[in-house]
């Protein structure tokens, strides 16, 4: 694989239901969203522009928490109610975003379990559109998190810029909170069992 580079033009972290502002999601649709859609929306609204031409949501778990509702449900009552069927499937938090923003842009959700952050950021380092979000929510500690960057392939001067490049070693599991450290600059190298993921110098 050849080295990637690409660029970070912003980053959100949201830590905690109480910390995910939705004052500007309608409240019909607000009262259907779930905890994890709510930190998603948070930080998917802090970093969505007009540029933005694609976006890679991923999640460990995703909607384990519906899903578990519907096979409670199923097993009592033999069936289950269309509307929570569609509100649980793993894209759901993506698509509910746009849906209130009512923007038609392309989007991307995969589970790669505890390489789910990498292979996010990975996914959209590598797709044809040169403006990418990527958004990992999922629940850490009992809490509810979500990281949303902005990734671009243009260059620029103003934002930090990255590479991805092969590596063959351990394993290490990283949270998010690692990642978040890292993008904030607190670290310059995260290594996984077959990349690195590295800041560079932006000349």
């Amino acid at each position: 694989m050849k080295l990637i580079e690409f660029y970070v033009n912003k980053i959100k972290y949201t830590e905690g239901i109480e910390n995910a502002d939705l004052s500007f999601i309608n409240p019909i649709l607000r009262r259907r969203l779930s905890l994890l859609d709510r930190v998603s929306a948070a930080s998917l609204y802090s970093c969505f522009n007009e540029k933005i031409q694609n976006i890679v949501f991923s999640s460990k778990t995703g909607e384990i928490e519906r899903l578990l509702k519907i096979i409670a449900q199923y097993s009592t009552d033999e069936e289950i109610s269309p509307s929570v069927f569609s509100s649980s499937v793993h894209n759901y938090a993506v698509s509910s975003f746009l849906m209130n923003e009512k923007k038609a842009v392309p989007y991307t959700a995969l589970s790669a379990g505890t390489n789910s952050i990498f292979a996010g950021i990975l996914t959209a380092c590598v797709s044809k559109y040169s403006e990418n979000l990527f958004v990992y929510s999922d629940i850490e500690n009992n809490n509810y998190v979500s990281l949303c960057i902005h990734i671009s392939k243009q260059k620029n001067t103003q934002a930090d810029k990255y590479l991805i490049k092969p590596f063959e070693g351990a394993q290490i599991i990283y949270t998010l909170k690692d990642f978040v450290s890292f993008f904030n600059g607190n670290t310059n190298k995260l290594e996984t069992a077959h990349y690195i993921l590295e800041r560079i110098n932006n000349d």
